[in-house]
Order: structure tokens, then sequence, then C-alpha cells
């Protein structure tokens, strides 16, 4: 499934030690993963749940911690690098509090990984 290749593809050990602040083909192909997992997440259901499974949130919240002060190569440099990560993030929240899944479950991961911290820069 794409959500699995994209997910898999972003939490990578080789795309975690990329470098966030340079404008390399590896780092704006994580990104595009990044922004496949934020277009999956607000419609899928099964990509959703996949994500939420599999606890992406705090890794998720730590990638966009990483990479917020960088600048964004494909949606331009008004935008952070690490958005669509943060966006991706707010969406799985959302989907669970209005399904009534395991929300407290991603609330407490999202917690765990400092979301208020990161809200806060």
């Amino acid at each position: 499934q794409i959500y699995d290749v994209a997910y898999q593809l972003v939490t990578s050990p080789s795309s975690r030690s990329l470098d966030p602040s340079r404008n390399t083909p590896q780092a704006r192909l994580k990104e595009a993963a990044g922004l496949t997992l934020l277009a999956l997440s607000s419609c899928s259901d099964v990509a959703a749940s996949y994500l939420t499974s599999n606890k992406a949130i705090s890794q998720l919240l730590t990638i966009a911690a990483e990479s917020l002060d960088a600048l964004s190569a494909l949606r331009g440099e008004w935008a952070s690098r690490g958005l669509c990560y943060l966006e991706c993030c707010a969406m799985l929240l959302l989907r669970a509090w209005k399904n009534n899944d395991n929300d407290a479950s991603c609330l407490l991961d999202a917690l765990d990984a400092n979301a208020i911290g990161l809200a806060s820069r």
C-alpha cells in the first residue's frame, strides 16, 4: 500500500539521518512522502488506521520538530519542511477524536512526543 511505503520512507534510518536544512533529492523525496501521508490521512480511513496503529504520531512529531526550521522545497519558501508532518499528526488526532477511536491513546502519544512544546515554537 502507498501509505505503508510513504511511512517506511519517512521513518527509515537513512531518511532520519538526512540534514533537513539541505535541499537534496532525498530530502525532497522524504517531504513528498510526508505530503502523501498528510493527503492519505485526511481522506482514507484505512491509511489513518494504519498510521494510528503503528503509533505514527510520536514519530511524525519528532520528524516535524527536527525539520521545522528548514524551508520547504516542494511547497515554497513560505512553508516549513516539517509542516506536512505536523499537519498529518493534527489530522490523525482529529480523525481519532471524531471517530472516538483510540483518542486518548493518540493524545497521550502526542503529549509524549512533546506536542505542546512543538506547538509553542
